[in-house]
């Protein structure tokens, strides 16, 4: 008896995918297609855009600095919303319920 699960080998994907969806801040490159129950996705925000405030209860995101220089204003445990500018080649994260938004500086 096999203890891996049997997969449909139909639904297996060998290709590639890109999306460019373009906003009013910037835009975002979807590499995963809109069906999965995950996103992966790169946002490029303009010098002095930002994205909406935002909060969510069933996803956490992480951000990386790739290039530029960019900001997250995001809630404490004060509840505050405090600004800290994103480090290059350095991962952030959001707790669920955590007020957050993104800036971009350069």
């Amino acid at each position: 008896m096999s203890v891996y699960p049997q997969f449909d080998k139909s639904a297996f994907l060998n290709g590639s995918y890109i999306r460019r969806i373009d906003k009013p801040w910037g835009y975002e490159l979807h590499w995963t297609p809109n069906n999965k129950p995950y996103m992966g996705k790169l946002i490029h925000v303009n010098a002095g855009a930002r994205l909406s405030l935002q909060t969510h209860d069933k996803k956490q995101e992480s951000w990386f600095i790739i290039s530029g220089r960019g900001k997250v204003i995001w809630e404490n445990a004060k509840g505050e919303l405090i600004e800290t500018e994103l480090e290059l080649n350095k991962g952030y994260s959001c707790a669920l319920g955590q007020r957050h938004r993104l800036a971009g500086i350069t």
